[in-house]
């Protein structure tokens, strides 16, 4: 089933997603920044929805409130309505990962 945002608030900005499971120097394990946008951009440094553009598969996520949460077989096409800090390299399969607030 595929989710309509059309009766919450729309996304006004997107940005591409890169899972990551070991942070550098500085950088918190997964965390997700945009190559786009630098982190004083995202408010929270936080996305409210994932949409999944590539290949189907599971994508690993640590939720706003610090809960870790496995979507499993999320199809192509599909949006995760979800207040999501972090996506993890561990367990994601799904490719083409934009973040939407």
């Amino acid at each position: 089933m595929r989710h309509n945002i059309a009766n919450q608030e729309n996304p006004t900005h997107a940005f591409a997603l890169t899972p990551k499971d070991n942070g550098g120097a500085g950088e918190s394990v997964g965390l997700l920044l945009s190559l786009t946008y630098n982190a004083g951009d995202l408010p929270g440094r936080s996305c409210n929805y994932i949409y999944n553009g590539g290949s189907a598969g599971d994508i690993s996520l640590e939720t706003k409130g610090g809960e870790t949460v496995l979507f499993s077989a999320v199809p192509n096409g599909m949006i995760i309505p979800i207040g999501t800090r972090r996506i993890l390299a561990t367990s994601t399969t799904a490719t083409l990962l934009t973040g939407m607030y």
